[in-house]
């Protein structure tokens, strides 16, 4: 399901212009972070180190990210067909046409030889999405996850793409709705600037209006 606020960046813009208009802070730890020594890679399914770098995706997922800031993931299955879309003729959501390819990818951000941080992107067409992402509670201070959003702002940039969207925030609106865990996340992603773009949502509408109070209230106690 799209979000219903999101963040798109134009990638149209020099890579000058993109650093000026980020938060100062930001800028300061891209910079901080190559001077540590943060590589950043990227890889798709058909590599023959993929599964490697997909397990660490997926423990950084399920051990890093999902424990430290209480945000559900997904099944890992999941995050892997998203990997494989593009990959496989045959596969029901490989999609071509007009706007070209869909193309997803696994970046990653290394220190000292340790995976500490990595991003499911995927291109199609003009726009690059920034899907998931995931991070170490281990070496914080070298700020890999601001290099390596930069990194794949620039790399979006490389392929033609003219939009960078970040894929879901809050705003004032939506946020106590949204809860805490949304509120790191879209400070995180507001620093690098871009403008907020709000979509009408998604709606229920019930044919049968008591097995449709039924579902919601076995939902709730679900949560």
């Amino acid at each position: 399901i799209e979000p219903s606020q999101t963040l798109i960046l134009d990638t149209t813009k020099f890579e000058d212009e993109l650093l000026a208009q980020m938060h100062d802070k930001w800028r300061y730890n891209i910079r901080l972070a190559e001077r540590k020594g943060v590589r950043v890679k990227f890889v798709t399914s058909d590599v023959t180190n993929f599964e490697h770098y997909f397990k660490e995706f997926y423990r950084l997922v399920s051990e890093g990210t999902a424990q430290r800031k209480g945000i559900k993931h997904y099944p890992k299955e999941y995050y892997k067909k998203q990997l494989q879309i593009n990959n496989s003729s045959q596969h029901p959501l490989n999609l071509r046409g007009g706007e070209g390819e869909l193309k997803p990818l696994l970046f990653v951000a290394e220190y000292e030889g340790k995976i500490i941080a990595a991003n499911i992107i995927v291109i199609f067409g003009y726009k690059a999405t920034y899907l998931h992402g995931a991070t170490s509670s281990d070496h914080r201070e070298v700020m890999a996850s601001h290099l390596l959003q930069w990194e794949q702002i620039k790399y979006a940039k490389s392929q033609g793409c003219s939009e960078y969207d970040f894929w879901g925030i809050a705003n004032e609106y939506t946020l106590d709705k949204r809860g805490k865990s949304w509120e790191g996340f879209t400070r995180f992603k507001r620093g690098f600037g871009g403008q907020e773009r709000n979509y009408i949502g998604y709606f229920d509408y019930p044919l049968d209006k008591p097995w449709y109070f039924l579902y919601r209230l076995v939902q709730k106690f679900r949560r």
